[in-house]
C-alpha cells in the first residue's frame, strides 16, 4: 500500500474505498482481507494475522478518548492499561509513529484526519453485542458552561437520551427518600432477559449525587465497560474502579496541591 496517505478520503469511515465481494474486501492493488477491520490491523497497522477483538476495543476507546479531549493521563492510564505507565506511553508514541495521533505542542493529544477516520470505522463495525458508540463531535452535548441547574438538567436529559440507545446506562434516583446513582443493564440472565440493576450507590446529597453524575456522564463512552464491571465482579468490583479513577482525575486536576510527578512521567 504505497504512498497510502496520497490517495485516501479521511472525511469518511477509513476503508470506504476498499471494494467487497464473495471473497471478502479488496483495495485494487491485490490486496485482499476478510473484513475491513483485518485491512486495518494487517494492512494498514502492519499487526498480526490473528484479530483480537480486546485490541480493537482498546484502540476504539483510546482514539474516542483522545477525541472527547480527555485530559487526565493518569486516569486513562488506569482505566484502558491496567495502571501500566509503560503500556500506556508505548501505546501513545506507537500511534503517535503511525500518523493517528498529533501532539499539538500543549498538553492534549489529538487525532489526525486518518485517526478520526479509522475511528468512525470501528465504530460503525462494532460488534453488535457490545452496543453503539457515540462518535462525532454533536454525538455528546458538551456540557453547560455554567452550574445553572437549568443548564445542568436540561444536559442530563440529553445525556440520558443517547444513554437509551446503549446496553446499560447510569441513571439518578431517590431511593428510599435518597439521592441515588443507580446502574442498570438490559438482556441480563440466561433463562430471562430482564432489565437489572447491578449497582446503586447512595449520597449525602442530591447536588454530590448530581455531581458525581456529571463526573461519569463526561466518561459516557467507558460506560459499557464499566458497567460490565458490576455484571461480572459485583457491586464492588465496579465501586472500586470508579473510586481509583475519581482518585487519578482529583490528582491529575488538582490546584491545591502538588501534582504528582507519576503524571508527569506518564506523558
Amino acid at each position: 500500500m504505497g504512498n497510502f496517505h496520497d490517495h485516501r478520503d479521511f472525511s469518511l469511515p477509513w476503508g470506504s474505498w476498499l471494494t467487497l465481494d464473495e471473497d471478502g474486501v479488496h483495495d485494487g492493488d491485490g490486496n485482499r482481507w476478510n473484513s475491513v477491520r483485518d485491512a486495518l490491523i494487517i494492512g494498514r497497522l502492519q499487526l498480526s494475522g490473528t484479530r483480537d477483538d480486546e485490541q480493537f476495543e482498546l484502540l476504539t476507546a483510546f482514539l474516542l478518548a483522545v477525541s472527547r479531549g480527555v485530559e487526565a493521563k493518569l486516569v486513562e492510564i488506569l482505566d484502558l492499561f491496567g495502571g501500566s505507565r509503560d503500556y500506556y506511553r508505548f501505546y501513545r508514541r506507537w500511534l503517535t509513529g503511525q500518523r493517528l495521533l498529533a501532539e499539538d505542542g500543549g498538553a492534549n493529544d489529538r487525532l489526525t484526519d486518518e485517526g478520526r477516520s479509522i475511528l468512525l470505522m470501528l465504530a460503525a463495525t462494532r460488534p453488535f453485542q457490545k452496543g453503539p458508540l457515540l462518535v462525532g463531535d454533536d454525538a455528546v452535548p458538551a456540557a453547560p458552561a455554567t452550574d445553572d441547574s437549568t443548564g445542568r438538567e436540561a444536559w442530563f436529559a440529553e445525556i440520558a437520551d443517547l444513554a437509551a440507545k446503549m446496553p446499560g446506562r447510569f441513571t439518578r434516583r431517590d431511593v428510599g427518600g435518597r439521592p441515588t446513582i443507580v446502574a442498570m443493564a438490559d438482556g441480563v440472565g440466561e433463562r430471562m432477559k430482564l432489565r437489572r440493576t447491578l449497582w446503586s450507590q447512595t449520597f449525602g446529597d442530591a447536588d454530590s449525587r448530581d455531581t458525581f453524575h456529571h463526573w461519569l456522564c463526561l466518561r459516557l463512552h467507558r460506560w459499557p465497560d464499566w458497567i460490565g464491571d458490576a455484571w461480572r465482579g459485583g457491586q464492588d468490583e465496579l465501586t472500586g474502579r470508579l473510586l481509583s479513577l475519581l482518585a487519578a482525575d482529583l490528582a491529575s486536576h488538582a490546584v491545591r496541591f502538588r501534582r504528582p510527578a507519576s503524571v508527569e512521567e506518564a506523558r
